[in-house]
């Protein structure tokens, strides 16, 4: 499980309407051992309807638009400037 390799904060949804987040400290071949402040909660593979997790690159796929229109308004305005000097 990559959740164990690189320690990130998961958000587990059970079929038991359960919702847990923590970190992954352990994965086995049925079962794996989700901890949070402390508590450790064993969960089966079966009982467990969702995982995610937050990615690195989808922080940076969010930051892409607002960095585009920044360096867009940038040009325009050096563009401009250059316009009203001559």
């Amino acid at each position: 499980m990559q959740c164990v390799d690189h320690h990130r904060v998961v958000v587990v949804e059970t079929y038991d309407n359960r919702r847990l987040q923590g970190g992954v400290s352990e994965a086995g071949a049925d079962l794996f051992v989700l901890r949070f402040s402390g508590q450790a909660t064993t969960l089966s593979y079966a009982d467990v309807k969702k995982i995610k997790w937050r990615s690195p690159v989808t922080k940076q796929v969010k930051l892409i638009p607002g960095a585009t229109a920044i360096v867009g308004v940038i040009v325009g305005l050096v563009a401009l400037a250059g316009g009203l000097r001559e």
